[in-house]
């Protein structure tokens, strides 16, 4: 019948996990149409990442580029650790984009600066054990897309950087690889979709 999905494979910790729902034909009965698949569950919040305004690359300094370098780094290595329930060294992370953020937002143009204030704010924190960092994290994320969707980073923060989604906990994360590691809970950790790739510069730029 339909309804709220249940999904039997993973246990109780995934059942609401699922990308596309169609309902398909009853036989013997009367024929129903099934519903047009969507890519999203219709409960999706918007964030940041919903805006399709992303400016083209920003002509940074050096000096703002490894800011914003650093951030993705240090973000990436949060991410990483939350895939495998890992907390030690999370806010010496936290830090390190906190300060750099910060720094950011006093170098930056404007429209990137504004962004950057966004994550000194959210990276202001210290969680103090695994479930508050994940917490943290999802407004973390919002931040940190919204400003690498405006600016960049370049292959000295990571390889690749993709733009992940899940339907379960219903957020967004960034993650190096298009191969899913959720970090919401490492229980669920196939969970999501890759909604984008987010560019990637292939240098810094000079200094100015």
């Amino acid at each position: 019948p339909a309804g709220d999905v249940r999904n039997p494979f993973f246990g109780s910790a995934m059942l609401a996990c699922f990308d596309n729902r169609t309902a398909l034909p009853v036989t013997g009965g009367e024929a129903t149409q099934p519903d047009a698949p969507t890519t999203q569950p219709a409960t999706q919040p918007t964030t940041p990442t919903d805006d399709p305004g992303a400016r083209d690359q920003q002509d940074l300094s050096s000096e703002s580029q490894r800011d914003l370098d650093m951030i993705v780094t240090s973000y990436l290595s949060i991410q990483d650790m939350l895939t495998e329930d890992k907390y030690d060294g999370a806010p010496k992370y936290l830090a390190v984009i906190h300060q750099s953020a910060s720094t950011l937002a006093t170098d930056a143009p404007d429209g990137l600066a504004e962004l950057a204030v966004l994550v000194a704010s959210h990276s202001d924190t210290q969680p103090g054990d695994l479930d508050a960092l994940r917490d943290s994290f999802a407004g973390l994320s919002d931040a940190v897309i919204a400003l690498t969707k405006y600016a960049p980073p370049t292959h000295d923060a990571a390889a690749g950087l993709y733009l992940a989604y899940c339907p379960m906990v219903k957020k967004y994360w960034l993650q190096p690889t298009d191969e899913i590691h959720n970090p919401y809970a490492s229980s669920m950790s196939g969970c999501g979709t890759i909604k984008m790739e987010i560019p990637i510069k292939t240098a810094s730029t000079d200094s100015k």
